[in-house]
């Protein structure tokens, strides 16, 4: 067998692997803008998801019935999402859909901190589950779209490692911020985090939008 040289460790080849997908994926607007929306909005999921039961307990003063009713409306708005996304997306920005994701799931976690009811936390988690499909279903498919095939291992490599480190933070800092700030403000602070991402992709994808949407228009 080949001898193994310095170049060809495993270790070495994996970080050149994932410097060429970073350096690939962050010179593009449109790509660094989906991973980043899909990093954000994984990480707010993870925030958001740990704390239903305590909020349930505490916010709303109720009992598991609730918390089973209102958890699985965050898995039917995921399912809506899907199935709407491959019947009626096939048109629309890419972009868009992010952004609307975004806003979406903001508005979702911002309602569950505004209104401390039963009917606010449940369109609060509907909402929460339809967003992030509509963040991560389109950000997958402009991924997927823009990647050149020699690149697709690297860069979707890279993107499911971002998803996983963005479920930690948020899994571990969620319970400690609660117990300084209370659970209002940490569903407030990640439903800005949200609006404010989908701001800057607003002015930072101007042009990719409107190629997008002239592209849809036209085939």
């Amino acid at each position: 067998p080949a001898a193994v040289t310095k170049d060809s460790h495993p270790v070495k080849a994996v970080l050149n692997d994932l410097l060429a997908s970073l350096k690939f994926v962050f010179t593009r607007k449109a790509l660094a803008f989906a991973i980043l929306a899909m990093g954000a909005g994984v990480f707010a999921l993870s925030c958001v998801g740990p704390l239903i039961a305590v909020y349930v307990r505490d916010e709303l003063k109720s009992n598991e019935i609730v918390y089973g009713s209102i958890n699985s409306l965050l898995g039917v708005g995921m399912i809506i999402a899907t199935l709407a996304i491959g019947r009626f997306a096939q048109r629309r920005s890419k972009s868009h859909l992010i952004l609307a994701g975004l806003l979406t799931m903001g508005g979702g976690v911002m309602l569950m901190g505004a209104m401390k009811n039963i009917p606010a936390a449940a369109a609060g988690l509907f909402s929460i589950g339809l967003g992030v499909e509509l963040v991560l279903i389109p950000g997958q498919t402009m991924i997927q779209a823009q990647t050149p095939v020699d690149m697709v291992g690297r860069v979707s490599g890279s993107l499911w490692a971002l998803m996983s480190v963005a479920q930690l933070p948020g899994m571990l800092l969620s319970g400690s911020i609660v117990q300084r700030i209370g659970i209002t403000a940490v569903f407030c602070v990640t439903a800005v985090m949200l609006v404010l991402m989908a701001i800057l992709g607003h002015f930072r994808l101007p042009r990719e939008q409107t190629e997008v949407a002239m592209t849809a228009s036209e085939s």
